[in-house]
C-alpha cells in the first residue's frame, strides 16, 4: 500500500483527499481501537507518509538520517518525484477562510496593556452537549492567556 501510495501521488492525478480515497477503496484503514473503528486514512496523515524519508531506508538517530538495518520500500527517484509535486502544490501565504460574518477578524479591539495595543476579534463555532451549534466572538489574546 505504502508503494502504490507513492506510485499514485506521483503520477500527479491525485490529490491528498483522491488518494486517500483511492487508498481507502483499496483497502488501507487505520488501525482500529477500543473507541474507535477502523477509518480512512487523513489527509495530513498521508502527506506526512509522502515526505518521510523511512520508507527510503532512513531512521533518524540524534537528528540525522542514517541509513536503517530494514529495507527500502522505495527507491529515491519516485521518492524526489513525489516532492516535486507535493511542493508545487503546498499553499504558500495566507489562508483562503470563508467569513460567515462581518466583523470576524475585522474588528479591533483596544487593550490596556501596553504590549499589546490591538487584538482581532475572532469567531468560534462550538457544539454544546446535545448537538446545538452555536457562534461566539472573542479576543485574540484570549487564546493566549494575556
Amino acid at each position: 500500500m505504502i508503494r502504490l501510495a507513492f506510485q499514485l501521488y506521483a503520477e500527479g492525478d491525485y490529490t491528498l483527499a483522491d488518494l486517500s480515497d483511492e487508498l481507502y477503496d483499496r483497502g488501507l484503514r487505520t488501525r482500529p481501537t477500543r473507541k474507535a473503528p477502523s477509518k480512512q486514512v487523513s489527509i495530513n496523515k498521508l502527506s506526512k507518509m509522502l515526505r518521510d524519508r523511512y520508507y527510503l531506508g532512513f531512521v533518524i538517530y540524534k537528528g540525522e538520517w542514517i541509513p536503517g538495518r530494514h529495507e527500502a520500500l522505495i527507491d529515491e527517484s519516485l521518492f524526489e518525484q513525489v516532492q516535486v509535486i507535493a511542493n508545487s502544490r503546498t499553499m504558500a501565504g495566507e489562508r483562503r477562510r470563508t467569513r460567515h460574518h462581518p466583523p470576524q477578524g475585522l474588528a479591533l479591539l483596544r487593550s490596556v496593556s501596553p504590549s499589546r495595543v490591538e487584538q482581532r476579534l475572532v469567531i468560534q463555532h462550538t457544539k454544546n452537549s446535545r448537538g446545538s451549534q452555536y457562534q461566539y466572538f472573542f479576543c485574540t489574546n484570549k487564546r493566549t492567556g494575556e
